[in-house]
């Protein structure tokens, strides 16, 4: 299968995914910020906070489906998993003493109802109250800060960015499953704040919106669930998506995009994200196409090279061509001869 063809089925897939409520543990989750802000406005304890806390709410995200599975020893490695995030959280948070006492509690208990059995319902009753104790943390310690928008979609870009670096530790060498279990909670998480950055009809019909939404779904083909998939994606395409969501997000909503955790330049995911711009277009996104493309150009080209200069040229044929509405075939020419520059330029 095609990138091209492959990048409508994920995002048909993810959307019935989050049909299901990646935000339905801890309502508050979802809540539209209040301010746009920006990255100045962020300190980097505030964020270190918000981003251990959203990693522990993924995390239980994961421990209630695993669980629903009757995998319950996979789900018990997750609760663990967020009782040290929660550890950590604490430690960057310097106050909320009472706070982060009974959000112990609740995992611990969460933690116990796992092991008896029939105590299914008590168990995803206190993850979804450990949630909710997350969120009075935030709005505690980090205040006004939490409900601009800048910093909502810092989380995200933080918890995508670790999703990719998580995934790629998980699919290179040996497959580590708790590697992939954890990017994928930080995964769910990141779509469940994602979701109150844009109203239904921005996503319908602003183009930039709807390019992010393409870029999770995409992320979401290599991490559809708790389980992994037969066949793993390579870990290049989920950092180049993960990347491109960054630049979407920063020039939206003022988020602060951390530095790449993946091994690879990303001047190397030119030509991946080319097949996102082609797959885009192919299945009558324009815009969106058209959006992705020029975050291409203006956050990865071209070095001062004559292959740079040459990349350069065919970009602007390939926006051209898009904007124009040319055939398939000739947008699918242009991005292969783009991508065969775009390695020459490396």
């Amino acid at each position: 299968m095609t990138k091209a063809v492959s990048s409508v089925l994920t995002l048909l897939l993810s959307a019935a995914l989050f049909a299901c409520g990646p935000g339905a543990l801890v309502p508050g989750g979802t809540e539209p910020p209040q301010a746009r802000g920006s990255a100045v406005d962020i300190g980097s304890g505030q964020l270190e906070l918000g981003f251990r806390l959203a990693s522990l709410r993924g995390q239980n995200l994961v421990s209630v489906e695993l669980d629903k599975r009757h995998q319950r020893a996979e789900a018990m490695l997750a609760v663990e998993r967020a009782r040290r995030y929660a550890r950590a959280a604490e430690a960057a948070a310097g106050g909320a003493r009472a706070h982060f006492l009974r959000l112990d509690l609740e995992l611990a208990f969460a933690s116990r109802s796992l092991r008896r059995v029939g105590e299914g319902g008590a168990f995803a009753e206190a993850l979804a109250t450990a949630g909710t104790t997350t969120l009075e943390i935030e709005s505690e310690i980090v205040g006004k800060t939490a409900r601009l928008a800048a910093y909502k979609a810092t989380i995200v870009v933080s918890l995508v960015d670790e999703a990719a670096i998580l995934y790629e530790g998980a699919v290179e060498g040996p497959f580590d499953p708790e590697d992939y279990r954890a990017a994928y909670g930080s995964l769910r998480e990141a779509e469940n704040i994602h979701e109150g950055l844009a109203t239904v009809l921005e996503e319908n019909t602003n183009d930039e919106a709807r390019a992010a939404d393409i870029l999770l779904a995409a992320i979401f083909g290599a991490m559809p669930s708790a389980d992994p998939p037969i066949r793993l994606l390579p870990a290049d395409e989920v950092a180049a998506d993960a990347y491109m969501l960054g630049v979407l997000l920063a020039d939206k909503h003022g988020a602060m995009t951390p530095p790449s955790g993946s091994l690879a330049p990303p001047h190397l995911y030119i030509a991946l994200l080319l097949e996102e711009v082609l797959g885009s277009f192919e299945s009558g996104e324009t815009g969106v196409a058209d959006v992705l493309l020029e975050k291409v150009r203006a956050s990865l080209c071209c070095p001062a090279t004559s292959a740079g200069d040459a990349l350069e040229t065919e970009l602007a044929l390939l926006s051209n061509a898009i904007r124009s509405g040319a055939a398939d075939s000739d947008v699918e020419t242009l991005v292969e001869r783009s991508s065969e520059l775009a390695e020459d330029s490396a």
